[in-house]
């Protein structure tokens, strides 16, 4: 009924054509004429199969209708069946349309449901009861209609605010995304870069001291072996954080910080280099 609201349309509209089967073969009031009651009648059920497609057209359809059998019943057939598309369309007018086109069609069946009172009854208590009748009838398709459209009004602003929802969250997880993506790369340029810098500086040392002093070369060819170990473990725990979904940062190694500045030093010297550091205070 949701996914195709005119096949629930068109039930409503058979419901009003069975109701209006006694009438037209003549069983209840009289026998009106059936080549002038059931096209009047079609030209006000009809439209109710498209009331949701096109409101204010099917709206204004029914009350041309609704004019017609003004015009074509007497007083012995003062009520039809076919006359409850006029509360279907106003309920529909309340849901879909604007406001002002509401009232406008409000005064049309008013000013219509009047001169119908007049025009065909003479006995004031009758057209009273018949008037009252009809005005309930609009009242409850009007106060039905602000229900409905009230809901309407409000599931749409709920599904709106999901997809608000929907759309934050999609942009938290790309924003999400690339903080890691811009972490990540920015530890493999912190591993590879102080690796190969101080692999560079040993194997330039190691080069240097290669003939004249072949102890000091074998420490640096060590270092520059350690230190090529040591980023290759790194490198290794890094690109298993980017295959795998979860991120298991018990297993990779802190990056350096200030306490780890005698360490660097240690390093550097090892190859030859003078190093001088000095430390004051708490670090």
């Amino acid at each position: 009924m949701r996914r195709h609201p005119m096949f629930g349309d068109s039930l409503v509209a058979l419901l009003l054509v069975g109701l209006s089967i006694p009438d037209g073969i003549g069983g209840v009031h009289g026998g009106p004429d059936p080549a002038v009651y059931w096209p009047v009648g079609a030209l006000m059920i009809v439209p109710v199969v498209f009331r949701r497609r096109r409101p204010l057209l099917a709206a204004y359809v029914i009350a041309a209708g609704g004019l017609l059998q003004m015009l074509t019943t007497d007083a012995d057939d003062p009520v039809r069946v076919f006359d409850l598309a006029l509360g279907v369309a106003l309920y529909t007018l309340v849901v879909y349309a604007h406001r002002r086109q509401v009232l406008a069609y409000a005064g049309i069946l008013a000013v219509g449901t009047a001169l119908d009172l007049v025009w065909r009854f003479r006995d004031t208590e009758t057209a009273v009861a018949f008037g009252l009748g009809a005005l309930a009838i609009y009242s409850f398709s009007w106060v039905l209609g602000e229900f409905i459209g009230a809901r309407t009004a409000y599931h749409a602003e709920v599904e709106s605010r999901l997809r608000l929802l929907e759309t934050e969250r999609d942009q938290q997880a790309t924003i999400a995304v690339a903080a890691e993506r811009t972490r990540i790369a920015r530890e493999l340029h912190d591993v590879v870069a102080h690796a190969v810098s101080v692999i560079v500086v040993q194997a330039d040392g190691a080069g240097y001291a290669i003939r004249s002093d072949p102890d000091l070369a074998e420490t640096a060819v060590r270092t520059i072996s350690r230190t090529g170990r040591e980023a290759l473990i790194e490198l290794r725990r890094l690109l298993d954080v980017l295959r795998s979904d979860s991120d298991d940062r018990a297993e990779r190694a802190p990056q350096p910080d200030i306490p780890a500045l005698p360490d660097l030093a240690e390093k550097v010297s090892a190859i030859g280099l003078p190093v001088s550091l000095h430390l004051r205070g708490e670090l």
